[in-house]
């Protein structure tokens, strides 16, 4: 007795050989990768490689070089916001400082000083902001070191004379105009800002 699935099964088999015959002589690779011919009937030229990749190898390229300029400008940004916020840290000790020299010279102003130093040596990083919080900083770092000398004169004239040489070094770097302008632009956007709703 022939069931349901004989007979199915059966026409599984008549349908395969049947696609089969049709494709006698016919190679699927062939017809895959072969080209029309020209019009005049000659065999077509075979684009090269680039020709045949090149969107795909310029958008890869493009997609890298954006990735790294993005991580590049990102980092680029982290260490500007880092010597902004440094010259504010520097700024808020000398202002909580309490108490000796010595203290002082060791905390603050050392930080002040290493400060500047790296500041020097990334000009490119550093904003006009930065450079006068750090400026305020040394300017009242003046004026603790005459409360703290004790009438001293030796180590107020030592002190002015390393507080003045940071100041120089300071006032002698040489801030990325595209970065003074876009903080210039910036300052003026939050003046407006509080213009309006002040």
């Amino acid at each position: 007795m022939i069931t349901e699935y004989d007979i199915q099964k059966m026409r599984h088999s008549y349908m395969r050989q049947k696609n089969y015959a049709a494709l006698e002589g016919f190679d699927a690779c062939l017809k895959l990768f072969s080209e029309d011919e020209n019009e005049d009937g000659s065999e077509p030229k075979k684009p090269s490689f680039w020709q045949r990749h090149k969107g795909k190898i310029l958008g890869a390229a493009a997609l890298a070089a954006g990735a790294v300029g993005g991580a590049m400008g990102a980092n680029y940004y982290r260490g500007v916001k880092d010597y902004s916020a440094a010259a504010s840290s520097v700024l808020n000790d000398m202002r909580s400082f309490n108490g000796n020299l010595f203290e002082f010279a060791e905390g603050p102003l050392k930080k002040a000083k290493l400060l500047v130093s790296s500041m020097k040596n990334n000009p490119s990083k550093v904003t006009n902001g930065a450079k006068q919080t750090l400026d305020r900083a040394l300017s009242t770092a003046r004026q603790i070191v005459s409360e703290k000398a004790g009438g001293n004169m030796n180590d107020v004239d030592f002190y002015y004379n390393l507080i003045q040489g940071l100041r120089d070094d300071l006032s002698s770097i040489n801030v990325n105009a595209a970065l003074a302008g876009a903080e210039t632009t910036r300052n003026k956007l939050r003046k407006l800002k509080d213009k309006i709703t002040g």
